[in-house]
């Protein structure tokens, strides 16, 4: 092979391959493709944008404040990849469950959805919004009325 067409050959797939960047380098989220395969470019931690695998972004939700407020933990590469409630359980060990009855998930978010939600709540015990029921725009909340589980 000629010396010339190999080391074109050898660029090539330097060009391809070899410099897309690591687990913790800086990225540019708008940039697709940036990281090496399996990584995504994401700021979960709010502290500039880096390469990071799924499960390594997730550990950095988990890390941040609004995990223990309004459940979400996991991270999704939806989007430009960010933080959302990617589970019942993230939902449940949430500040938002507890005090609001937003234990149930929807569409990556920690909503109220069910009387029991209500039930086990603060609302219900310290203030008395143990029902089901809608705000002026008919999103679910707990509201002034009797705890009433379904069998």
């Amino acid at each position: 092979m000629n010396p010339r067409v190999a080391f074109l050959a050898l660029l090539c797939v330097i060009f391809l391959f070899g410099c897309r960047k690591k687990e913790g380098d800086p990225c540019e989220i708008v940039k697709d493709g940036e990281c090496a395969e399996g990584l995504f470019c994401a700021d979960p931690a709010q502290n500039g944008a880096r390469c990071h695998s799924v499960a390594e972004a997730t550990k950095l939700c988990t890390s941040m404040p609004l995990c223990k407020l309004d459940g979400t933990c996991t991270f999704t590469p939806k989007g430009f990849g960010m933080c959302v409630a990617g589970s019942v359980d993230d939902c449940k060990q949430s500040r938002d469950c507890k005090r609001d009855g937003a234990c149930s998930l929807r569409d990556d978010s920690c909503v109220v959805a069910t009387a029991a939600d209500c039930k086990d709540s603060e609302a219900c015990t310290k203030k008395g919004l143990c029902a089901l029921g809608a705000d002026g725009k008919g999103k679910s909340q707990c509201v002034a009325g009797p705890a009433q589980v379904a069998p």
